[in-house]
């Protein structure tokens, strides 16, 4: 049986709003929303993932769409709203975004594109000096459209998920050094095991949870 490819282009195709919350204890009787930023589009839109609050204070982020090649973009948003955009993702780098950065403790970020690159999608790195470095195209066989953010795990490195292809054909689990090593670790099957659509997490016994 071949899958459909998953419909990320159907995603809104609008102006995505940076929200936050703040609650004013406990029980808070009421909540207020207060809106900090709106992109326009060539700042990038539709973001699919969360924000992050990196060790300088601010919050990071991606799009799926948008920018200046409309294939989604790396930015930040100061704490007080004001956003900027740091790097334009194309067909040739990986495009189309889907999960969240992770900041792992040699301060780089670390982030995927569900497409191209070249391939099936990429792993890449991207410092608080806007360097960017692809670390990884995806093949067929070793896994197709990474989505969710990854995670570092305690032996520092990193874990995440592909939803497609692999050894057999319904995505797999993989991890990452930080400098770059692949590994595919386990390949989902239609047997019950297949498509995972979200980010790992390491449980208190080293375990990595899925869903």
């Amino acid at each position: 049986m071949t899958l459909p490819r998953f419909a990320f282009s159907n995603l809104i195709a609008a102006a995505f709003t940076l929200l936050v919350l703040f609650t004013g204890g406990t029980p808070a009787p009421a909540q207020t929303f207060t809106t900090l930023s709106s992109f326009d589009g060539y700042d990038g839109y539709s973001s699919a993932g969360a924000l992050i609050q990196a060790t300088d204070g601010n919050f990071y982020g991606m799009t799926f769409y948008g920018s200046h090649d409309g294939m989604g973009n790396i930015y930040k948003t100061t704490p007080e709203g004001v956003v900027t955009n740091l790097y334009d993702l194309d067909v040739y780098i990986g495009m189309n975004p889907v999960g969240a950065l992770v900041q792992a403790t040699n301060g780089k970020f670390y982030g995927t594109t569900s497409l191209d690159g070249g391939g099936y999608g990429t792993v890449f790195s991207f410092t608080l000096g806007r360097t960017f470095t692809t670390l990884h195209v995806f093949e067929e066989s070793d896994g197709d459209e990474p989505v969710g953010p990854m995670v570092q795990a305690s032996n520092g490195n990193l874990y995440g998920i592909t939803v497609l292809n692999g050894p057999n054909g319904d995505g797999t689990v993989f991890e990452m050094t930080p400098s770059g090593t692949l590994t595919t670790l386990y390949a989902f099957n239609n047997s019950g095991l297949s498509i995972p659509v979200e980010g790992l997490m390491q449980g208190n016994r080293w375990e990595l949870f899925t869903e």
